[in-house]
């Protein structure tokens, strides 16, 4: 491997900008892609992340490149980019996961209504987008939510109501012109209803996202032993090289209990809201036969969505346990690349592998039929 290869860091939140900067002031030759227009991440956003100096810092490097979308890589460190509507081919020396993590959703009855949102999704609209909510909101949490962001809520709003899942035993919305306005829920056997709320959030558990990791065939293992990048909290994965770091070392979806966030389900709840499929559609196909989630994947199109499973992929997981057993292995679904959807045209601009700036079949078909549409 050549020294003059970088390392190449992939997500530019938090972890991956502490660690770019970290290769900055080492002077580590390094390559940061971040698919967004911004830096930092939600900590950022929400003001305890990185300063406004070294964002500055950052922003101006030359190695760091935003609305860069990493569709690849592979165990010989190969990542396959995609920058302002071309494929690239970067060969790193090591590959550094700064990718976060992923808030899994809560599905129940009405989970889907507009006006319903995860936790995530609703820090960044009230953050960065300085968005208000309505009058009346309904925090539903499953773990400790920041204070923070709960203070702020109660500040900027008339009224907020916090309720934890884990004392719920049945939960429901309902809509009224078109958006969610009515919360049915029991808690310790009695029935409760809030009606006229413009928002409910859902805080939920979350998990790692590895999807390039599991990709390109590995696995999480655990905080690096022994390792030079040890100081900075680099987590082990069975390929080498490949490091994971921040929240995208901490539980992997194989390993999260998310029993608590599927208990409000029934068989008519929509699952896999891309498709539109239900529980029920979901347990038919495992009463069928299927095995797997790639099995449920053939049967239902469950995780062909625009999401790739990143929705229902959890969902379904639990779904299969309880019908096979907590015995039964559960095998995480095979991803293929390019990991999210693509325009065709962009595909054909990836270089052969070895004969960059070879022009494939795919490439001339794209060609001719942007000629004749020019003639």
């Amino acid at each position: 491997m050549k020294n003059s290869e970088p390392t190449v860091i992939i997500g530019g939140g938090n972890s991956g900008c502490r660690f770019a900067l970290k290769c900055i002031n080492e002077g580590i030759p390094f390559l940061l892609f971040e698919q967004n227009i911004d830096l930092g991440g939600l900590k950022k956003i929400a003001g305890n992340g990185i300063s406004e100096q070294e964002h500055k810092k950052l922003n101006d490097h030359s190695a760091v490149l935003t609305k860069a979308r990493v569709q690849g890589i592979d165990s010989s460190l190969e990542v396959i980019v995609e920058i302002n509507g071309a494929m690239k081919r970067i060969q790193a020396s090591k590959i550094i996961l700064a990718t976060g993590s992923w808030e899994l959703p809560i599905p129940f009855p009405g989970w889907t209504l507009p006006g319903v949102m995860s936790s995530n999704s609703a820090k960044l609209m009230f953050y960065r987008d300085d968005i208000s909510f309505g009058n009346k909101i309904v925090l539903l949490k499953s773990n400790e939510e920041s204070d923070q962001f709960i203070k702020d809520l109660y500040e900027f709003h008339e009224e907020v109501i916090t309720l934890d899942i884990n004392y719920i035993q049945s939960l429901e919305c309902f809509s009224k012109n078109g958006k969610v306005n009515q919360l049915k829920y029991i808690r310790d056997q009695k029935e409760s209803s809030i009606k006229d709320m413009d928002t409910l959030i859902c805080s939920s558990v979350s998990a790692a996202e590895l999807d390039l990791l599991e990709a390109a065939g590995g696995e999480a293992v655990e905080i690096a032993k022994g390792s030079s990048y040890t100081e900075v909290g680099l987590g082990e994965t069975t390929l080498k090289n490949i490091y994971t770091v921040g929240s995208a070392q901490n539980n992997s979806l194989i390993n999260v209990d998310y029993s608590n966030c599927l208990k409000f389900s029934n068989e008519f709840t929509t699952i896999c809201r891309c498709e539109e499929i239900n529980q029920i559609e979901i347990e038919t196909a495992i009463s069928s036969g299927a095995n797997s989630l790639d099995d449920i994947k053939r049967l239902t199109r469950c995780g062909m969505g625009f999401c790739q499973w990143k929705m229902c992929k959890a969902s379904v997981m639990e779904i299969l346990k309880r019908h096979k057993g907590l015995h039964h292995e559960i095998r995480l679904p095979k991803l293929r690349f390019p990991l999210t959807p693509i325009h065709i045209e962009t595909l054909a601009t990836l270089p052969i592998k070895g004969e960059e700036g070879v022009v494939d079949i795919l490439s001339n078909a794209i060609n001719q039929r942007q000629e004749k549409k020019l003639s």
